[in-house]
């Protein structure tokens, strides 16, 4: 029986993409163009989602969201991060999306007292490297066939689960959306 290291493993599940792929999204997503990519949640087209021109280029949907590296940067697009969120969003295994409400430092589009967007973090490697790599959020919205843009599919995720989405408000009341 042959016993290899643990650096060993870990080094081989975290080359999971080519870094060719995580460079040209970081480089299209700096000129303000659009991305795809699937994920644990689903096929996506992705946007910088502070950028007005590259959010606008995608219509309204109600499951488009923000992806967030880590759940402690949703504070700061958010007025203010119940608790609950917090502890949601960081305990979750599975893909969780929170709405939360009194959005900001996003684009003008999507930010303001009365809107309401999703945050959500990814346990794909790719998905987590590309918002930590571009230090920005991601405007994601559902991979639609008929939508006629262009963008690439940079990366594919291996693993699928469900995603499920909770809808919080500032006093801490929260209500499961269904999907």
């Amino acid at each position: 029986m042959i016993v290899y290291p643990v650096s060993i493993i870990m080094k081989q599940e975290e080359q999971l993409y080519r870094k060719e792929d995580m460079v040209e999204a970081i480089a299209q997503l700096i000129k303000g163009k659009l991305i795809s990519f699937t994920d644990d949640a689903g096929k996506w087209i992705a946007c910088d989602a502070c950028l007005e021109d590259a959010v606008n280029l995608l219509p309204n949907n109600p499951k488009a969201h923000i992806l967030v590296e880590h759940p402690a940067k949703t504070g700061t697009y958010v007025n203010e991060l119940p608790e609950a969120a917090w502890d949601l969003m960081e305990l979750s295994e599975k893909p969780l999306i929170v709405y939360l409400t009194g959005i900001r430092n996003l684009a003008k589009s999507l930010n303001g007292p009365k809107a309401i967007i999703g945050f959500r973090t990814s346990t794909d490697k790719f998905a987590s490297d590309l918002c930590k790599r571009f230090r920005k959020p991601l405007f994601l919205y559902p991979y639609l066939d008929t939508l006629k843009t262009d963008y690439d599919v940079q990366y594919r995720c291996r693993t699928k689960a469900n995603i499920a989405a909770i809808s919080i408000d500032p006093h801490n009341r929260f209500s499961i959306i269904e999907q």
